[in-house]
């Protein structure tokens, strides 16, 4: 850990935490922004690449043990007060703290490995546009220990600086696959043994309370708005719903995704 000044910023450096704000996906950027002190402090516990960490003297004390381990290339700390920091990023901080760090390489599929766990569960994101979305999504995932998510090519980045936070730092335990194209990816899926289950509000879709989860599955989920496309929908063996009382006939989807999961791994539970 190298510990540097305000001053000691190069203007490139600048540049990376000026510029890196919410942005279209797919993107060709390498970094990303990490943000608050819980979701540095995963970061820094992650095997993923931190270019460096902007933070006020009292983060440095607490995030020391984090910051001296050993990585495989030198990690530079710029020290400054909470004032000069924003002045820099061009937006109000919480804690006066961030980092930034590589996106990580896209895993690939490992069918083989899959294909060993007859209780995994994945998920498909198609039209997650909103970063905060994004971010409760992959929060519960981690949560609820699916084996890996797949985001489509119409979906936000779930690098997005907003995402990240909202995640908790999840993004940085879990095995994303981004920009992918639906149709293919599915297909890949398909053929890992994984079974297809769409999501919908429609009251011809199965009763999430009466489908059965004792198989590989893999979750694909639509957006908040208008849910998923009918050439993705068309790809699925099964379309679940969660049944509500009225007059509500909707959730928030970061809120739907964590009663799916809860729910597959309540009624897997049972079976054991």
């Amino acid at each position: 850990m190298r510990i540097l000044t305000f001053d000691d910023l190069s203007n490139k450096e600048r540049a990376l935490f000026t510029s890196l704000k919410n942005r279209p996906f797919p993107t060709a950027d390498r970094f990303f922004v990490a943000e608050s002190g819980k979701v540095v402090r995963q970061l820094l516990r992650s095997s993923i690449l931190v270019q460096s960490v902007l933070l006020t003297r009292e983060w440095l004390e607490k995030l020391r043990d984090d910051l001296e381990r050993e990585r495989e290339e030198e990690l530079f700390v710029y020290v400054a007060d909470k004032p000069r920091i924003e002045s820099i990023v061009g937006f109000q901080l919480h804690e006066g703290i961030m980092a930034i760090a590589e996106v990580p390489p896209m895993p690939p599929l490992e069918p083989e490995r899959e294909r060993k766990n007859e209780s995994s569960v994945r998920l498909f994101l198609e039209g997650i546009n909103d970063a905060e979305n994004m971010g409760a999504i992959l929060r519960n995932a981690a949560a609820m220990g699916v084996a890996g998510v797949s985001v489509s090519a119409t979906s936000c980045s779930p690098y997005l600086r907003r995402a990240v936070r909202v995640s908790m730092g999840a993004v940085f335990n879990l095995e994303i696959r981004t920009g992918v194209n639906a149709r293919e990816e599915l297909a890949a899926m398909k053929a890992m043994g994984f079974h297809l289950v769409g999501t919908a509000e429609s009251p011809d879709a199965c009763s999430l309370w009466d489908y059965r989860w004792d198989f590989p599955v893999c979750l694909v989920i639509g957006s908040e708005g208008s849910g998923l496309p009918g050439d993705v929908a068309s790809l699925c063996e099964k379309q679940v719903r969660i049944p509500m009382k009225e007059p509500m006939d909707s959730l928030n989807v970061g809120v739907a995704v964590g009663i799916l999961l809860a729910h597959v791994n309540w009624q897997r539970s049972l079976e054991l």
